[in-house]
């Protein structure tokens, strides 16, 4: 990052203000990156939980009975797309901390 003066008041304190805003900018990336990973450990708990009630919700209609009511189908049908969705999370979640790798399309431009 280049520093420019600007204007006729002492370099010091222009060069100051350009580094407090590049600070500020930094600390609200790292606050982003850390919201982001929050709510991708929320997502990956409740999407988790949702796995685990809806296959207790199938297994109990399952054995117990009845089992051709639309609750036991639609149970069923979200057990794995919950599952996916948790794995989802859980993946992106990993791959924020991964620091340094850039895709490929990124280096082509270069």
């Amino acid at each position: 990052m280049k520093l420019v003066r600007t204007g006729r008041g002492t370099g010091s304190q222009t060069v100051a203000a350009v580094r407090l805003t590049f600070r500020a900018v930094n600390a609200a990336r790292l606050l982003g990156l850390w919201l982001g990973r929050f709510a991708l450990l929320l997502g990956m708990i409740a999407f988790a939980g949702a796995v685990a009630l809806f296959s207790a919700v199938t297994y109990l209609e399952l054995t117990e009975g009845d089992a051709q009511s639309p609750i036991s189908i639609l149970t069923a049908l979200l057990v794995p797309v919950c599952g996916v969705l948790a794995a989802g999370c859980w993946w992106l979640f990993t791959e924020t901390f991964k620091r340094g790798q850039r895709s490929p399309s990124a280096s082509r431009g270069r």
